[in-house]
């Protein structure tokens, strides 16, 4: 109740109460004439604007919505992420009017003006530019309850929890009423709660009971005890039990060329309520476990805080003697510990070798080469080793695997990932190496792109190997430095070389790095047959080896080289060879001049072709060649594709390894009967035929499993008829699945119980002349077990943070794919995950459906328990560059600070010596703008704070 109220509740009642003379009669009435008639004080109180960004999550992208309260403009705009809420003070009556200044992209975003109820004036959702486009006038509720916006329930412990949040300026010393209680209850209905009334607007919740799940509610108390207002709510959270420790990092050792002994280091997190300390802690490797001296080792006698993280480091190094990979499985082992599912952490390294041998030549045949994928900050990563089964990217150049942005599919949105080469040592090398590799490139032109990085500090520094004198098709798009669009080779391979300038005399590695855009995706980047060696004046590289081998009862198989000049002199002949079977050896004399390229094609008998899935190794070579490595490709019969699948020809091209022949100008386009995309084969009058052939595709085949596959006839001449055969065949025999002579538009499911369980594909002949058909939605429908889901989370940077990013990759199935996140989400990957655990229903284009668990984990959150650092200051934060640490001790302390980035690197390291004061500042100016984690230590505690470098 107002003062205001309050006096004339007052006035009236003396008036009534007393025998008053005329004269002071006429004076009461006047003073309460005016108490009445005159307003009362305007109250003043906050609106909110919500500003959001619901399909990139990048901003405005220079959009501006304007708040003018009476003369006062506040200007709004959304920098990035997908939701901001401010705060507008307003005044009763205030005039308020909204103006909207149009950026890119305006019909991805929306806003809302809500009063300081929480209830909406005005919402808006692609909205157009414009001023005026929503007028009121100011009105503030007498007794709102606190913003939802600003409710912050955290910090929740074993036996307490922390709530704060935004004040009510329109009440006059108002006070809070929390509820709460163990489960679900509605305070508005029934259940028996404990209630708290405060008049601050921090407040711990203490007693509590571990381990249990709360609900709680926040309202404004009014008048009186029985007089509030909306409730806020209900806030859940579930108390801590009082002992729960985990795994939360292994800092040491790390995928890299590095030592054969390496330091294990790992991070220990306080999940429970109590302090921690005297328990023990081991691991393995590869399923062995590592001797460790207990007690000497392996017990943390330190003390690890609530919420706190602390690293432990083993005596005895690890032994990794041999290049290759390696699992580390590390443990807490403590008694009464509640959560056993975090005291594991498994983490999988790569200790790469260092190359010391040239020419340097890897094909990925056999494995990954020790080539590993790696990503800047917190972004997706989409880089896989194997057989690529894209539309364009759909085999790689030399032989069967390669290193492929996503072998199934597309890239992700926003991605900055690496692909990272082992150590080159070139330290006896007096003339910079010539790197030479195979790509493939299919990216959206302007907005991604594909780079090559070189550093000889062991990955401290990287920079772009630049455009040389010596260069061969580096970078199409010169003045950025990267290949992008086709990269130029018209979405073919094609062999890319430069000098790596400077690396003559070091220790080298090297970086493909991909970086794409929040717009379109495509299939991205292949890389293939990467040599390293000195440049010679002669020397001839095998591009491609392309083609088709067929079964040996056929006749003779026939396929392509491509080959290019990656020397500097004029070739004048070039030798081909296949040393397989019987041997053949074809001579081509013609010219080819430095950077060109030709393609040859060739014919080979099958008696050369031995075994089930044979290969064929073929070799261009040039009188004084001075490097062999890159004279060699590999061709094989087309890879076999696993069922199920399903090709409804969304990407307007014909699969690889499917092929059509007897028809006209086939055209993929939309159906004019159905407006999907669909295969339109039109069938000459002259052949009276045309054949689709499919893939070849795995067996078994089981009796379940049906062909199915819609027809559309389009168009045919009175009285015409067109048949349709379909049969499975696998080399010359043939086996006919199904016939009709009177081919209709329909959907036709072939039952396959009877076909033999080997390798086929399948032909769908039509018959009849002067006619067009359409197929669409090819498919063998089965559901496989699970969809195969690759789960990459990166963890929040603290407990009660809610910027964790989880991506899921499916390998199984059908794509497209959805997803259905407990959070509500639908996309792939989801940004601002908080602690805790989340279900996905995965399905697929076929409806088969996988459920996946993505739980998320705290990067690093430390806390001082005793208080010691309680004075800790940073700032300025957000900082441009210089970061003020300022810190009050009791006693001299040895004080140390380490900066983190997003991904865990420690980035840099301070040391402010034996003292109990400190006044410095970091210098952050040579770091790249994001969040950082400053972590101060001093006399055994530590604290983090999170900074903005902007």
């Amino acid at each position: 109740m107002s003062s205001a109220l309050h006096l004339r509740q007052r006035l009236l009642v003396n008036f009534t109460r007393y025998n008053l003379s005329p004269m002071t009669h006429r004076y009461f009435l006047s003073v309460l004439f005016l108490l009445f008639i005159a307003p009362l004080a305007a109250q003043t109180c906050e609106y909110q604007v919500v500003l959001e960004d619901l399909v990139r999550g990048d901003g405005w992208n220079g959009g501006q919505l304007i708040v003018r309260v009476g003369s006062q403009p506040f200007t709004f705009t959304l920098g990035n992420g997908s939701s901001q809420t401010f705060y507008v003070p307003v005044t009763d009556g205030d005039a308020i009017a909204l103006d909207f200044r149009e950026g890119a992209f305006p019909e991805e975003i929306s806003f809302q003006l809500l009063n300081n109820n929480d209830e909406v004036l005005f919402a808006a959702a692609d909205p157009t530019g414009g001023t005026d486009i929503f007028t009121t006038t100011a009105a503030c509720v007498a007794c709102a309850a606190p913003p939802l916006s600003g409710i912050v329930v955290e910090r929740v412990r074993s036996t307490t929890v922390d709530i704060s949040f935004r004040g009510n300026p329109a009440s006059d010393d108002p006070e809070y009423l929390i509820q709460y209680a163990i489960g679900s209850f509605d305070p508005t209905v029934s259940g028996v709660a404990t209630e708290l009334v405060i008049d601050n607007r921090v407040r711990r919740i203490t007693n509590l009971e571990p381990g249990f799940s709360y609900s709680l509610y926040l309202s404004t108390l009014c008048n009186d005890r029985a007089d509030t207002s909306d409730l806020r709510g209900p806030f859940n959270f579930t108390t801590r039990p009082a002992v729960d420790l985990g795994i939360t990092e292994i800092r040491s050792p790390q995928t890299g060329c590095g030592n054969a002994a390496q330091n294990v280091t790992i991070g220990i997190t306080n999940y429970g309520g109590e302090p921690q300390s005297f328990f023990e802690i081991g691991y393995s490797i590869n399923g062995r476990e590592a001797t460790i001296d207990y007690p000497f080792d392996g017990v943390f006698t330190g003390v690890v805080g609530v919420d706190s993280t602390e690293f432990f480091t083993f005596d005895n190094p690890a032994s990794l003697n041999d290049p290759g990979r390696y699992q580390f499985k590390v443990r807490t082992m403590i008694e009464g510990d509640a959560d056993a599912e975090n005291d594991e952490l498994t983490l999988s390294i790569v200790r790469q070798p260092t190359i010391e041998d040239f020419p340097y030549t890897e094909d990925f045949e056999d494995n990954d080469g020790f080539w590993v994928p790696g990503r800047s900050g917190r972004g997706p990563i989409s880089w896989a080793w194997g057989q690529p089964r894209g539309t364009v990217i759909g085999e790689a150049p030399q032989g069967s695997n390669a290193w492929v942005t996503n072998l199934f599919g597309d890239y992700f949105n926003g991605e900055e990932s690496y692909l990272i080469s082992p150590c080159f040592d070139f330290t006896e090398m007096e003339e910079d190496p010539y790197f030479s590799c195979a790509l493939i490139v299919d990216t959206e032109e302007d907005f991604d792109g594909l780079s090559l990085e070189m550093s000889t500090d062991d990955g401290e520094t990287w920079s772009t190997v630049s455009i040389s004198p010596a260069d061969l098709n580096w970078y199409n798009d010169r003045p950025n430095q990267v290949w992008e669009g086709d990269g130029g080779f018209g979405n073919g391979p094609r062999i890319v070389a430069n000098l790596l300038e400077g690396a003559a005399g070091e220790v080298v590695k090297l970086r493909f790095v991909f970086t794409s855009s929040l717009d379109d995706t495509r299939e991205g980047v292949l890389v293939d047959a990467v040599t390293i060696g000195e440049r010679g004046a002669t020397d001839v590289a095998v591009v491609a080896v392309d083609g088709e081998i067929f079964c040996a009862e056929f006749e003779r198989s026939a396929f392509t080289v491509t080959y290019q000049n990656v020397g500097t002199a004029v070739v004048d002949s070039v030798f081909i060879n296949i040393p397989a079977g019987d041997g053949l050896t074809d001579t081509i004399v013609e010219r080819l001049a430095p950077g060109n390229f030709r393609t040859y094609e060739m014919f080979v008998g099958n008696s050369m072709l031995v075994g089930p899935s044979p290969s064929i190794t073929v070799t261009v070579t040039t009188p004084d060649d001075v490097n062999p490595a890159n004279d060699q490709g590999i061709i094989s019969r087309p890879a076999l594709l696993p069922l199920p699948f399903f090709e409804g020809f969304e990407n307007g091209v014909l699969p690889r390894s499917w092929s059509v022949i007897g028809a006209g100008d086939i055209t993929i386009a939309p159906n004019p009967n159905t407006g999907s995309n669909s295969l339109i084969i039109p069938i000459p009058e002259s052949d009276g035929f045309a054949s689709l052939s499919t893939a070849i595709y795995e067996a078994p085949i089981l009796p379940t499993d049906s062909l199915r596959f819609t027809v559309d006839v389009l168009e045919l001449p009175e009285g015409g008829k067109v048949s349709l055969e379909v049969f499975s065949t696998e080399c010359d025999v043939l086996d006919t699945l199904f016939r009709t002579d009177s081919l209709e538009s329909l959907t036709y499911a072939i039952s396959l119980a009877n076909v033999p369980a080997t390798d086929y594909f399948f032909n769908l002949l039509a018959e009849g002349g002067a006619a067009r058909i359409s197929f669409d939605d090819i498919n063998i429908t089965r559901c496989p077990g699970n969809l195969s889901v690759d789960v990459d989370v990166i963890p929040t940077t603290t407990r009660n943070a809610a910027n964790a990013r989880a991506t899921l990759t499916p390998s199984a199935g059908i794509a497209p794919y959805t997803y259905a996140w407990s959070t509500g989400a639908t996309t792939q990957t989801v940004t601002d995950l908080a602690f805790g655990e989340y279900t996905v229903t995965v399905t697929d284009r076929l409806g088969c459906t996988d459920e996946v668990q993505v739980v998320v984990r705290n990067f690093l959150d430390t806390e001082d328990p005793q208080g010691l650092l309680r004075s800790l200051a940073a700032y300025p934060n957000p900082t441009s560059g210089e970061l003020r640490i300022d810190l009050d001790l009791a006693n001299r302390e040895t004080v140390t600070a380490e900066v983190y980035d997003a991904t865990g690197r420690r980035v840099a390291l301070r040391s402010f010596g034996n003292t109990n004061q400190v006044r410095e500042s970091l210098d952050l100016n040579g770091f790249a703008p994001g969040i950082y984690l400053v972590r101060v230590q001093a006399g055994g505690a530590a604290r983090s704070v999170r900074v903005i470098r902007k």
